[in-house]
């Protein structure tokens, strides 16, 4: 699989006490390098899509949504992606990709 030229979405800022590692400050939901690629990739070309469609189209090999919410959330969290709100009260949450992805 070729890489997906974003090394700002790949890399870990841990921090600890005494040789400790702590929870991640970059990515604090801990998802993959790899799954927000992924997301990062396909938000960039379909724009909004729930984290089922998301999930079937760029980890469908996955359990549950739960993979896909976490790129999310960190995606969100460095400023890459956005919640949009509701597909439907009460429904799946919708992510939008940030300015910074095509948009």
């Amino acid at each position: 699989m070729r890489r997906l030229g974003l090394p700002h979405l790949s890399g870990t800022c841990r921090t600890g006490i005494g040789g400790v590692m702590g929870k991640s400050e970059q990515w604090p939901y801990n998802s993959t390098a790899r799954a927000r690629g992924l997301v990062l990739l396909a938000l960039g070309v379909v724009k909004v899509a729930t984290a089922e469609q998301l999930r079937q189209l760029v980890l469908p090999g996955t359990a549950d949504t739960q993979t896909v919410r976490n790129a999310c959330k960190d995606l969100r969290h460095a400023g890459l992606a956005e919640s949009v709100g509701r597909t439907s009260s009460p429904g799946p949450t919708v992510s939008q990709c940030g300015g910074t992805c095509g948009t």
